[in-house]
């Protein structure tokens, strides 16, 4: 990292991130970004971590998911990135071939075909998009299959255990507790969707992740 490389400092990133420290991540990978041979999956992170910034933030968030999408509109983690801020825009009908639904299915549909296996993250962003779309069924399937995975993965214990020597491998030593590591990386998708799924079965509309529209809507009214 000190050498400023940009693969160096989009690594940190990816470090900083799996600790949690947000801010950190997205300063290190405008660093990198600043880099004239920038990479697409530089662009696609960048992006994506600022869509939960203000407005000035998501409009360059815009900015770097679309560039990246031009460049490689194949790539399965572009696809989710740039369908996720269709979501937030406001684009969830399953007719638009460039919404919401259309290019998170494409991103799964590629991780699939190539042996990845599909995150809880990418699952709840199909599952928020398709219940929007009106595709209740499929969407409490996404919830349902987020929430199995915890099961599949083995015992917490086991998951903790695996963080541990991750740290350890990678950075030498335990930095944060594994269970809070588990949190950053799994643990909110599984809460998350239990949420939603927990609402449907009381009879309750599930709280699917707000636009940028009702964020705003909201901001106002706190105002």
């Amino acid at each position: 990292m000190e050498t400023g490389g940009r693969l160096a400092l989009a690594g940190a990133s990816g470090d900083a991130s799996l600790l949690g420290h947000r801010e950190l991540a997205i300063e290190l990978l405008n660093a990198a970004v600043a880099d004239s041979d920038v990479d697409v999956p530089t662009l696609n992170n960048l992006g994506f971590a600022l869509l939960e910034g203000d407005a000035s933030a998501v409009l360059r968030a815009t900015e770097l998911l679309e560039s990246a999408y031009r460049r490689d509109p194949t790539s399965a983690s572009v696809l989710d990135s740039v369908g996720w801020l269709r979501y937030l825009e406001g684009r969830h009908g399953p007719e638009d071939p460039d919404g919401a639904l259309n290019l998170i299915s494409r991103s799964i549909e590629r991780r699939l075909a190539t042996g990845r296996a599909v995150s809880g993250e990418v699952l709840l962003h199909f599952a928020d998009a398709a219940w929007r779309a009106g595709r209740k069924s499929d969407a409490v399937n996404a919830w349902s299959r987020i929430t199995e995975q915890s099961l599949i993965r083995g015992e917490l214990s086991g998951r903790f255990s695996a963080y541990a020597d991750y740290q350890k491998e990678i950075w030498g030593r335990v930095f944060i507790p594994p269970e809070t590591m588990h949190q950053n990386i799994d643990g909110r998708w599984i809460e998350a969707a239990e949420l939603r799924l927990r609402a449907i079965a009381e009879d309750r509309p599930p709280p699917v992740t707000p636009t940028f529209s009702e964020r705003e809507a909201v901001q106002n009214s706190s105002e």
